[in-house]
């Protein structure tokens, strides 16, 4: 998972935490209300996720067919414009990172761009 150092600008994004010997993700829906500020803190958690995933289809392959993957539900609690108050449920395909061997969080040195379309692609990775 590659993963960048953390601004003020980014303080709502999700972090990797090292849990029960596992890499995991922690997204801020997962944070208890009074650990909040905590999870923002630029100087408490250093890096967050930029949502780019390096995976080798072995691995994936291998977790699939021994029915390991382990995905946490985020509850999300939210307010409609119509004044309904509703529970959203949503999975973030970084969580997946707890399920495989070696996991590692790594720093793009120069490849990250802020947004939600790629800017660049790379045939690098074998």
């Amino acid at each position: 998972m590659e993963v960048t150092d953390k601004t003020r600008a980014d303080v709502k994004g999700g972090t990797l935490i090292q849990y029960e010997e596992k890499l995991r993700l922690l997204e801020i829906a997962q944070v208890p209300k009074e650990h909040v500020d905590d999870f923002k803190s630029v100087k408490t958690f250093k890096i967050f996720n930029t949502n780019n995933l390096w995976i080798k289809l072995t691995a994936v392959d291998r977790i699939l067919d021994e029915e390991t993957m382990d995905m946490d539900v985020i509850i999300n609690n939210k307010h409609l414009d119509n004044g309904l108050n509703i529970i959203q449920l949503e999975q973030a395909v970084g969580a997946a990172v707890k399920s495989f061997i070696g996991a590692l969080g790594v720093p793009p040195t120069i490849c990250f761009y802020p947004g939600h379309a790629g800017v660049r692609s790379s045939d690098c990775f074998r």
